[in-house]
């Protein structure tokens, strides 16, 4: 009998299923007799010697499996290990983290932040100065790791959200930047070995788009972009 090329493959169906689930060998074997197999889990003097003629056909040995397989271990990393890098008032954090004490701290202690306890009744001001803020991890430079904070009222503009950048957050935080925006943004662009940082602002009448770099100490304001807000 001329033999032939087929493609190996298997049928598995679980019992009480009526559907069966296929499995591609991923080889090819020179055969005179068709390589198809039907499996019915409810059977085991069936199942085994079918599975074993189908390992036999194919190397290397595939598994299978009833579910289809999990995601590659690599793709699932590239997942975890994304990092958030657009922060706007509204939006949800994807991976909040808690605000350290030294970190509100420093904040309510800057010019800024004794600028917006000014006026405030004592009682709008919660105890755990933590809970005015939410946070995100940001890497800014290769080897360190920042925050992205984002205050609420009373730390916050009557038409804008307030962001800080803190460097060194568990250890002696440090503000790098404090802008007043409806967004931020970090950028794949460099200064001084730190990611720039762009902010966007609206309102009515107007857009205002800024640019930061990084001079080695803080970040400057070193473009800033308006345009007439079109709502027709």
């Amino acid at each position: 009998m001329k033999s032939t090329y087929r493609k190996c493959a298997l049928f598995l169906r679980g019992k009480g299923e009526r559907t069966a689930h296929t499995y591609d060998m991923g080889c090819s074997r020179q055969l005179s007799s068709v390589t198809m197999h039907m499996v019915d889990f409810g059977y085991r003097r069936t199942f085994l010697p079918t599975v074993a003629i189908m390992l036999s056909l194919c190397s290397p040995v595939l598994v299978a499996q009833e579910h289809a397989p999990n995601p590659a271990p690599h793709a699932q990393a590239k997942r975890s290990t994304s990092e958030q890098t657009s922060f706007c008032e509204d939006d949800r954090l994807t991976k909040p983290v808690a605000v350290p004490r030294a970190v509100a701290a420093a904040i309510m202690e800057s010019e800024a932040g004794k600028e917006a306890l000014e006026g405030t009744a004592e009682a709008d001001v919660p105890s755990d100065a933590t809970k005015l803020f939410r946070a995100s991890r940001i890497r800014l430079s290769p080897n360190e790791t920042m925050l992205v904070v984002i205050g609420s009222a009373p730390m916050n503009g009557a038409d804008n959200t307030w962001f800080w950048v803190v460097a060194h957050p568990y250890e002696r935080p440090t503000i790098l930047l404090w802008v007043g925006a409806n967004c931020l943004s970090v950028l794949r662009t460099t200064a001084s070995g730190y990611r720039d940082i762009g902010t966007d602002w609206a309102s009515a009448s107007e857009r205002v788009t800024t640019l930061y770099k990084f001079d080695g100490t803080k970040y400057r304001e070193v473009r800033k972009n308006r345009k007439p807000n079109d709502w027709r």
